[in-house]
């Protein structure tokens, strides 16, 4: 009698089929791309709010808008807050200007207005990540506004 040497074609196959199912239920487990998901998306808000100030200010500045009271420019068939020359920190000017599909969390402070990402696909039924938002600080008198962004929490 001979001794067999090696794994049958059958042990081969069940090996490949449990390696199969790790594989499939395992492994994504051990990335996290809603993460880096969250990370881009802020990235790109940052982005969006920089050119809506950097556009709003144009703006103004074309229609010789730059007093320190409350002033109001139509952009993009929306009605912009502005004070000193930029959309003020609010719902109605830098949160009309940039028009993101984002929700928003409580304004921390006058003037200060914060875009937060969301983990749901319409803003009514989002839930607001802790520190991983757009946060913008309206202009002061011959300034131009405070805009960073927080990814520690995505």
């Amino acid at each position: 009698m001979r001794k067999q040497k090696g794994f049958t074609l059958i042990e081969l196959i069940i090996v490949m089929v449990i390696l199969g199912i790790l594989a499939a239920f395992a492994i994504p487990r051990f990335f996290d791309f809603g993460s880096s998901a969250r990370k881009a998306s802020i990235n790109s808000l940052l982005g969006s709010v920089n050119s809506a100030s950097s556009i709003g200010h144009a703006a103004a500045l074309a229609n010789n808008q730059t007093a320190t009271t409350a002033t109001t420019i139509t952009m993009d068939n929306t009605a912009v807050t502005f004070i000193n020359g930029y959309p003020d920190g609010s719902a109605t000017g830098i949160g009309a200007a940039v028009n993101a599909p984002t929700t928003t969390s409580t304004t921390p402070a006058a003037g200060q207005y914060t875009f937060a990402a969301g983990n749901a696909t319409t803003p009514a039924t989002w839930t607001i990540q802790a520190n991983c938002l757009v946060s913008y600080t309206q202009a002061g008198v011959n300034g131009t506004p405070t805009i960073t962004s927080t990814i520690s929490g995505c």
